[in-house]
């Protein structure tokens, strides 16, 4: 819990609450257990699509600090276990070997994958996708 509880749970959280509870309300089942954020405009304004690595990353961000502070404060048990869900069955674009800038992206096309990230450089340090 952070350290002014008070301001936490009558300013912090409401917020927290609320952005969880939008992702929720605009997500859509993907018809395979999961979940797929719709048609949206990407953080550089040259990319309309849906499910846009940046969209379902700070989706997913928001949707677990959510779950983990009304478990901490015992609050919201219907809706944090839906936030939960949602989140962890929330689309990932990615492949075996990176992050793809949406859910379908070509590898073939320039600039393919999300600004060259590799999943093996986030979850092993490595220096590069072939390292």
């Amino acid at each position: 819990m952070p350290l002014d509880e008070k301001y936490f749970k009558a300013t912090s959280y409401p917020v927290l609450r609320g952005t969880a509870e939008f992702w929720v309300s605009i997500v859509q089942k993907d018809g395979k257990g999961g979940y797929v954020t719709p048609i949206l405009t990407g953080l550089s304004e040259d990319l309309i699509r849906g499910d846009l690595f940046e969209t379902v990353i700070a989706a997913k961000y928001r949707l677990m600090l959510a779950h983990r502070h009304a478990v901490q404060m015992n609050a919201d048990g219907n809706l944090r276990a839906r936030w939960k869900e949602v989140g962890d069955n929330l689309a990932t674009p990615q492949n075996a070997e990176i992050y793809l800038e949406f859910l379908g992206d070509s590898e073939a096309r320039p600039g393919a994958g999300y600004q060259g990230i590799c999943l093996r450089r986030l979850s092993h340090g490595g220096d590069s996708c072939h390292t």
